[in-house]
């Protein structure tokens, strides 16, 4: 949990990452994880997820 923690606090601190994004918000989205899936749906998991976390906006996607 330290190792996720300070990989948080150090996007937060870049600007990366949003300042309420916790350690247990991350290890909420572990279990929906679409691990053994196609790169496909890995991809596009991620792509929903990571504006959820981050600082950029979200790209359009076609």
């Amino acid at each position: 949990m330290r190792i996720v923690a300070a990989l948080i606090r150090a996007g937060q601190a870049d600007g990366d990452v949003h300042p309420d994004v916790t350690v247990h918000d991350i290890y909420l989205l572990f279990p929906t994880a679409p691990t053994d899936q196609l790169p496909v749906a890995r991809a596009r998991w991620l792509a929903l997820v990571t504006p959820g976390l981050t600082t950029r906006a979200r790209a359009a996607s076609r």
